[in-house]
């Protein structure tokens, strides 16, 4: 069973989606992080919410999950500190992909990086999955379409 942190979002959660249950052939368990709005999260890059993911987490684990994930990539900033705090794998973005990524193809070229948020995405976000010095390229989605 996987475990995910959500933000405090209202928006429709789309089959495909982390955040709809039928996205999965098999069961998850949601924690909501209360105030973690996505402008705290992806814009302020709010430290005061730190706390409330840790236990976010920590609830999940006593839940019982194998592993945790979560519903914004934005969150690679606290990777080390949400995985330190419980006992099971967390993967908080796909970000922690990059290094992986640019092992297997032989360290050439440039990684690809789509995000929704380009301003927002920044090299703290890279360090804490330790992707920084990795060539990349970034891009963000249009801020004024449909997410």
């Amino acid at each position: 069973m996987i475990g995910i942190l959500l933000l405090d979002t209202t928006f429709p959660r789309l089959l495909g989606d982390v955040g709809n249950p039928k996205t999965f052939p098999f069961p998850v368990i949601y924690e909501k992080v209360e105030g973690a709005i996505p402008l705290r999260v992806v814009k302020d890059r709010d430290e005061y919410l730190l706390p409330s993911f840790i236990e976010g987490a920590k609830a999940l684990q006593r839940r019982g999950v194998k592993g945790i994930t979560t519903s914004c990539g934005f969150l690679a900033i606290w990777q080390k500190e949400i995985a330190s705090a419980v006992d099971i794998p967390v993967f908080t973005s796909s970000l922690l992909q990059v290094p992986w990524v640019y092992q297997i193809t032989g360290r050439r070229g440039r990684i690809g990086i789509l995000t929704a948020d380009v301003s927002s995405l920044t090299e703290v976000h890279f360090e804490g999955v330790r992707a920084s010095g990795i060539p990349m390229v970034v891009r963000g989605l249009n801020p004024e379409g449909e997410f």
